[in-house]
This record gives structure tokens, C-alpha cells and sequence, in this order.
């Protein structure tokens, strides 16, 4: 990636953090066994009671939004 942006916004009773770069992407689906990034960070999202989207595809670079709201985290 050439270009990397993160965000923090916190408002209300709600905090995002979005990540989003403009490098190759990938498949999701497609990740090899041993490779456990993404699937530690949906672990992770689901233990806090978190939203998380992650958008990717090869040549599309890469975009993930966690969203945590009060109420998820009780």
C-alpha cells in the first residue's frame, strides 16, 4: 500500500475505528491456514460484542470498520 488511513471517532455512545488502505487486497476466502490475522480480529470483535466489516478483493485494497456501541459491550 502507498497510502494507509486510520480513524478513531468516538460520538455518542459509540466508537469506530476504520483502517483503510489502497494496496493489492485479497481474498478473503482464500487465506491459507496458518494465516490468522483476520480471523484474530473477528475473534476479537465478537468477544467485545463488536461490529466488523471487512472489504477487500484483489487489486481493490483494503477496508475494515470495527463499530462498538454501549450497548454491545455490556
Amino acid at each position: 500500500a502507498n497510502t494507509v488511513n486510520i480513524e478513531l471517532r468516538a460520538r455518542n455512545s459509540q466508537i469506530e475505528i476504520i483502517v483503510a488502505d489502497d494496496g493489492i487486497g485479497y481474498d478473503v476466502d482464500a487465506i491459507q491456514a496458518g494465516h490468522h490475522g483476520v480471523s484474530i480480529l473477528r475473534e476479537r470483535a465478537e468477544r467485545i460484542g463488536a461490529d466488523l466489516v471487512i472489504d477487500t478483493g484483489l487489486g481493490d485494497g483494503t477496508y475494515i470498520h470495527i463499530k462498538l456501541s454501549e450497548q454491545s459491550a455490556d
